[in-house]
């Protein structure tokens, strides 16, 4: 069995007040999600919220913090359903809230507990540890979420080191998901 080793990167992680939402709405059309695997592959998963998700995002009826864990369970139920042999994830994350809800099994926030219940429920075998890593240093994964040149030069970086690379799909209606999950207070 081969262990999976996971890098994500949701939406951005803190949480901005007064004055900053102004540059919220650009922050959040520039930025996406984007996740990279290991072991000499790269099974990824990049791309842009879509619209009414980046809205969600901006008015922060979905929390940043459950828009990081969305994209590090999307992308490890994907790499479990996709890549042969995974039984163990290890998940870099730049959230520490996700990092915490994910290594403790639970979270005072409802949206963020509805995230990691879809998680078990995709993945009931699957054994996961998340580990904080400062964004600056999460850099695959953080190109990955911020637009498709920068996902591009990522792809094409790993392919020229010789890992062998494969863009795959969010779960079925992850998404649909997601947006429902918005509906859910994010406060503890």
């Amino acid at each position: 069995a081969h262990d999976g080793v996971l890098a994500a990167e949701g939406g951005q992680h803190q949480q901005l007040h007064g004055a900053a939402r102004r540059g919220r709405a650009r922050r959040a059309q520039e930025r996406g999600l984007g996740a990279a695997g290991g072991a000499r592959q790269l099974p990824y998963v990049s791309g842009v919220w879509p619209t009414d998700v980046q809205q969600l995002l901006m008015s922060n009826a979905l929390s940043m913090a459950a828009g990081e864990m969305f994209t590090l369970v999307a992308t490890t139920a994907s790499m479990v359903h996709h890549v042969a042999g995974i039984t163990h994830v290890i998940g870099l994350t730049d959230s520490s809230a996700t990092a915490s809800a994910i290594n403790s099994g639970s979270s005072g926030s409802p949206q963020m507990q509805a995230l990691l219940l879809w998680l078990y429920e995709m993945c009931p075998d699957l054994q996961i540890l998340a580990v904080w890593l400062p964004g600056v240093e999460n850099t695959r994964a953080d190109h990955l979420s911020r637009g498709r040149q920068r996902a591009e030069a990522v792809v094409a970086e790993a392919e020229a080191a010789g890992w062998q690379t494969t863009q795959l799909p969010l779960p079925p209606h992850a998404l649909d998901r997601l947006r429902a999950i918005a509906l859910l207070s994010h406060d503890a």
